[in-house]
């Protein structure tokens, strides 16, 4: 029986240590049919309220949102107007997106981890004050949340 080859074992310890799980929560408030689009005023309160939830876990406001805001390809068809990053060693993984629809009908705010495929309890426990918070600023709008969990072939 022939050993397995320099190349297949390489590719074999690649794949075992290079792929890894990523999380991803996607909270959105969409609005009914036939009701009014989210206001400029209701987009801020929505960025409140994620600034006001992120800081008690442990986040703070980037710049990120207005950079890619500033290279966002005219086809996607939602706006950034909020990032948060952790700041402990732990959070530093997660990140978290504000984006509104261009039809301003959904604002959305996504919570990422590329290192993990789990949230972390604290991640958790943001996931669901945001929910929460967005749920008693929109009481009239849908309020879902939607987790994924992806493999990455050499994720970080």
């Amino acid at each position: 029986m022939r050993a397995p080859s320099s190349a297949s074992r390489l590719l074999a310890v690649l794949l075992a240590t290079g792929c890894a799980h990523t999380f991803n929560a996607s909270i959105t408030a969409q609005q009914p049919e036939g009701a009014a689009p989210f206001t400029a005023p209701q987009q801020q309160r929505a960025k409140a309220i994620a600034v006001e939830i992120g800081r008690a876990a442990g986040f703070s406001e980037t710049d990120l949102a207005q950079r890619l805001e500033a290279n966002r390809m005219a086809t996607w068809p939602y706006h950034y107007f909020m990032t948060l990053g952790g700041e402990d060693f732990e959070q530093s993984t997660v990140i978290v997106f504000g984006e509104i629809r261009e039809d301003r009908r959904e604002i959305v705010i996504d919570i990422s981890d590329d290192y993990r495929g789990e949230p972390l309890p604290v991640t958790e426990k943001l996931i669901e004050d945001l929910r929460a918070g967005l749920s008693r600023a929109f009481p009239d709008a849908s309020i879902s949340v939607q987790r994924t969990r992806k493999l990455r072939t050499f994720a970080p």
